[in-house]
């Protein structure tokens, strides 16, 4: 029996927006063909645990794969992985652009600017990856009956990554009764509220979306050539 661990990026549309998401299989050959898979010899084995990964800040998922994929590697058969990167978070213009291509639908510019739209946006992800495990199942001419339809979820989240996992949990009875545990690296779940020139500052940054980037941009620019001393005391004093 021959076994592999492959790495897919798809770009899906998730809440209308095009998101960058990572799938990890073990592959092998003891499978018999199915006509879903034809056109590949190594079939996806069919997992029992799912590592659903939901990472943190700059939000682009694509940074933590070759971390999961040597975790599925250790684990070996009857795991897979999946990752999100967030809506409107990328590297080329088609993912990070509010306006879409000419003859599609508008995007709802709240899926990429708030926190909710943000969690509605992971809450979908979650229920596409788990319809794609569904189709699997039923093309499968060698899963048994007797396994679960569905696999147990092994959450696995960084900084604020980890308040969506949560919020998504408390607000989806399905999904949480399907998660075997909660990873949380570095959680981050709520900005320190004092003080209170914070809020205004953040709040006066998210209420001009149009001139943000611009000016984080600059920000970063001028991070780079500071020494890192300073760079450490901002973070520190200023942003606690």
């Amino acid at each position: 029996m021959t076994t592999k661990v492959k790495v897919a990026h798809i770009r899906k549309e998730i809440c209308g927006w095009p998101t960058d998401t990572y799938e990890i299989d073990t592959y092998n050959n003891n499978h018999v063909s199915s006509s879903l898979f034809e056109h590949d010899p190594l079939l996806p084995v069919n997992p029992h645990t799912v590592l659903m990964f939901v990472p943190g800040n700059p939000g682009c998922a694509g940074w933590y794969i070759k971390m999961l994929k040597r975790v599925i590697e250790h684990l070996g058969d009857g795991y897979a992985a999946r990752a999100v990167s967030y809506a409107g978070h990328g590297a080329v213009p088609d993912v990070v652009q509010e306006e879409p291509e000419v003859g599609r639908k508008e995007r709802e510019k709240r899926i990429a600017w708030t926190l909710d739209g943000q969690l509605q946006h992971k809450i979908s992800w979650c229920h596409q990856v788990m319809e794609e495990f569904m189709t699997r199942h039923h093309g499968s001419h060698t899963m048994s009956l007797s396994k679960p339809l569905l696999p147990k979820i092994v959450w696995i989240s960084h900084s604020i990554g980890c308040y969506l996992v949560e919020r998504q949990l408390v607000l989806c009875k399905q999904t949480l009764l399907q998660t075997q545990a909660v990873i949380h690296l570095m959680p981050f779940r709520r900005f320190d509220p004092n003080p209170k020139w914070k809020k205004i500052y953040l709040s006066s940054l998210a209420s001009i979306p149009k001139v943000t980037p611009a000016v984080l941009q600059v920000c970063s620019t001028i991070a780079k050539v500071l020494p890192n001393k300073i760079v450490d005391l901002y973070l520190e004093k200023l942003l606690g």
